[in-house]
C-alpha cells in the first residue's frame, strides 16, 4: 500500500499530463496502476487519484457498491464494464459533456483529513477514458457515481474540493472516530 499525499503538497495542485500509449505499456506505469488498484480497497474512499499517491499520472480508480453504480456504457456498450466492490481504473479520463442540473452535496477527501464541505457538481457527466491497454470507453454516470468521477477528475486537474467551496460556512470539521467518546 502506497502512502497518501496530504494538503500542502504541491503535486495536489498540478495538472497531470495525458499518458501516451508507449507509457501505458511501460513497467513503471503498469506497476503503479496495480499499486493504485491494490491501495484503494484498504481506504475509506470511493475514489483515489494518482496525485494522491505522489504521481502526476492522468489516472484514478473508483470502487463503488452496487447501488452506487449508476452509469450507462455508451461505447463500447458493455453492461458489466464496472463491477461493484472491485476497483476500476480510469486512464486519461476527460469530460465529454455534462447535464445542466447542478447538485450541492457534502464531500470529503483522503488528502484533506477531518474536513468536509458543500460542493456543487453536475448531476450527470459523460466521460471518456482508456484502460491500460489503450482501449477507449465512454460512459454516462449520474448520482453519487457522477460526483465521484468529477471529484477524481478534479484531482487530475490540480483542483481539490476545498477550491470549490464558496464560503467557510460551507465547511465542516469531522470528529475522528477515536475522539467521539471523549
Amino acid at each position: 500500500m502506497l502512502p497518501l499525499i496530504y494538503l500542502g503538497n504541491s503535486i495536489l495542485h498540478k495538472k497531470t499530463q495525458t499518458l501516451k500509449p508507449t507509457e501505458l505499456i511501460s513497467a513503471k506505469i503498469q506497476t503503479f496502476a496495480r499499486q493504485l488498484l491494490d491501495t484503494i480497497p484498504h481506504l475509506p474512499a470511493a475514489g483515489l487519484a494518482a496525485p494522491q499517491l505522489g504521481k502526476s499520472y492522468r489516472m484514478f480508480c473508483i470502487i463503488l457498491e452496487k447501488q452506487d453504480l449508476t452509469y450507462k456504457s455508451i461505447s463500447p456498450t458493455e453492461s458489466n464494464l464496472i463491477k461493484s466492490n472491485i476497483a476500476h481504473l480510469f486512464v486519461n479520463p476527460e469530460v465529454i459533456s455534462h447535464s445542466n442540473e447542478l447538485i450541492t452535496e457534502e464531500e470529503a477527501c483522503l488528502s484533506i483529513p477531518y474536513y468536509a464541505g458543500l460542493v456543487q457538481r453536475y448531476a450527470s457527466v459523460t466521460i471518456s477514458f482508456h484502460d491500460l491497454k489503450g482501449k477507449k470507453y465512454i460512459i454516462t454516470a449520474d448520482g453519487f457515481m457522477a460526483r465521484v468521477l468529477q471529484h477524481e477528475l478534479d484531482h487530475l486537474n490540480g483542483t481539490l474540493w476545498l477550491d470549490r467551496v464558496h464560503s467557510p460556512k460551507e465547511m465542516f470539521y469531522l470528529v475522528p472516530e477515536r475522539d467521539k467518546d471523549l
